[in-house]
């Protein structure tokens, strides 16, 4: 039996949700898996784990540095005889591996990303990180991206080599989105937005989010569609800012913030059309695997793994970041054209099936964590 960490940061967006899914979908025969994660009231929760009977471990790393958290985690390590710990995210990596660090045997270290946001950094402080991370690497046994970009990003800074470094992207349930929903009249009501076209958006409403781009297409967007009606779906440190600026823009009546949900494949089956607007990183974004599961096309900014995620004129259009002009324009064709959003809706299905399932992933990182360990076993470095 192969005893396996998870430790991520925060319960919040799609790095939480790969734990899960991850967590829960390791073949129990072969593995026994713990999850640590801070519980600040994300979209994960202690019960996703403890009633599937996967242990759980409360730790508190979301914010500041709480130096006792690498003693709690290094005892942790310890008592739990962890053949492998898996970091997810930037923050539980720096935790995991000052934890990892001081142990004799140590277990192997992998590094999840979750979005290689350091080269966006202002100068020093990218200086300073890339430093640590270059220091970190040191008790690094594999880095896993989630997107080829990604992984050439980090690649071009001489932080790793090749051969410790793994692309896995995400794999969702995809038969969860891929089932229509039967009567959405209701749930369009309770949502406000009548009869008209739906351009949907789900995230966590924080760096590197561009809402001031999103927002700024959608007036022209109104322009051609007055009944359309923008839904972001999500909560965040940037919520208040973002409903200033709807306000701003008089958009009160169409642009509505949901807060977080747990119906998402319902909010996709209202969808006429799926966005997602960075300015800066981005990895595998998690959501528009699941639009593309549910038959709904969309537009993204060409940010990060953004354009390995949506493959552009076939399952949805890809625009230049902060662009609202032409964030507009791809929104404004899509929403024309009904035939075009039901082919390109139809070929991320297909995709979705093809490329996207969680079963998929849980195998190409089955594959990563039993090459680590035999390494270990046989001696290689």
């Amino acid at each position: 039996m192969i005893n396996v960490l998870h430790l991520v940061a925060s319960s919040h967006g799609g790095a939480a949700t790969h734990v899960r899914d991850l967590a829960l979908g390791l073949p129990r025969q072969r593995f026994r898996t713990t999850v640590a994660m801070t519980l600040d009231g994300g979209n994960v929760s202690s019960s996703d784990f403890t009633t599937a009977k996967t242990t759980f471990e409360p730790v508190n790393i979301a914010s500041g540095l709480v130096w006792h958290e690498v003693l709690h985690l290094r005892r942790l390590l310890q008592a739990g005889n962890f053949h492998l710990v898996h970091l997810h995210g930037a923050r539980a990596a720096f935790y995991g591996r000052l934890a990892v660090a001081t142990l004799r045997p140590r277990p192997r270290a992998v590094f999840s990303i979750h979005g290689f946001a350091i080269p966006f950094y202002p100068l020093l402080k990218r200086v300073a990180y890339l430093w640590l991370e270059r220091a970190l690497q040191q008790v690094t046994d594999c880095t896993i991206c989630v997107a080829q970009a990604e992984a050439s990003l980090f690649l071009s800074f001489g932080l790793t080599t090749q051969e410790q470094t793994r692309v896995v992207p995400y794999g969702i349930d995809v038969a969860r989105f891929a089932t229509p929903l039967a009567d959405i009249t209701r749930l369009r009501e309770d949502l406000g937005v009548g009869q008209g076209l739906v351009v949907l958006t789900v995230c966590r409403l924080n760096v590197p989010r561009d809402f001031a781009s999103l927002l700024t297409a959608f007036c022209k967007v109104r322009g051609g569609f007055p009944t359309a009606h923008l839904l972001i779906v999500g909560d965040g440190p940037q919520r208040a800012e973002v409903e200033a600026f709807i306000h701003r823009l008089g958009l009160t009546h169409c642009a509505h913030i949901t807060g977080f949900r747990n119906d998402v494949p319902a909010l996709m089956a209202l969808a006429d059309v799926y966005v997602l607007t960075s300015y800066g990183w981005e990895g595998y974004p998690i959501s528009t695997l699941e639009a593309q599961a549910a038959g709904v096309p969309i537009v993204v900014t060409d940010a990060g793994g953004s354009r390995e995620a949506v493959q552009h004129e076939k399952t949805g259009l890809v625009v230049p970041k902060r662009h609202p002009d032409l964030l507009a324009e791809a929104l404004l064709r899509l929403l024309r054209d009904p035939d075009l959003r039901q082919r390109m809706g139809e070929a991320g299905q297909q995709r979705a099936h093809r490329e996207f399932t969680r079963e998929r992933m849980i195998g190409a990182m089955t594959d990563v964590y039993c090459e680590l360990l035999s390494a270990a076993y046989s001696g290689t470095p």
